[in-house]
């Protein structure tokens, strides 16, 4: 039985939860490309991670900045590859002890089961447009 676009990053954040890095990991096609450039361009990473090996190194560069951060997703909409899901984030910096609460929308691309695209935005329409979901 095939799993739905919306299952496999279901699972990726189910994976991300558990701390299943290999898991994880394993979810991401070998030519993964992700922008986030919200997330990890705040802090001087701006551009895009390609492959498995440069999203693992920017996420790990992302992760050494905070002391804790969680991650809680809810509301996934797919439509055909794409996946669009908010997600807040709570997270308190590493150095400055500065907590924050924030709102991010992903629109996530999925084929064969594996993602191959994730884009991270802070403004819900324009994550819902990238998706092909504009506002009527």
């Amino acid at each position: 039985m095939t799993r739905s676009n919306t299952e496999v990053v279901r699972e990726v954040f189910e994976a991300h939860e558990r701390r299943d890095w290999d898991a994880v990991y394993g979810y991401y096609s070998s030519e993964i490309e992700w922008d986030g450039g919200i997330l990890w361009g705040d802090w001087g990473d701006r551009g895009v991670a390609r492959g498995r090996d440069g999203l693992q190194e920017a996420w790990r560069r992302w992760i050494e900045a905070f002391e804790f951060a969680r991650f809680e997703a809810h509301d996934y909409v797919e439509v055909g590859e794409d996946v669009l899901i908010q997600v807040r984030m709570h997270a308190r910096g590493r150095g400055s002890g500065l907590e924050t609460d924030q709102e991010l929308a992903l629109v996530w691309t999925v084929r064969d089961g594996l993602v191959v695209r994730v884009r991270a935005f802070t403004d819900l329409e324009e994550a819902r447009e990238v998706a092909g979901l504009a506002s009527a």
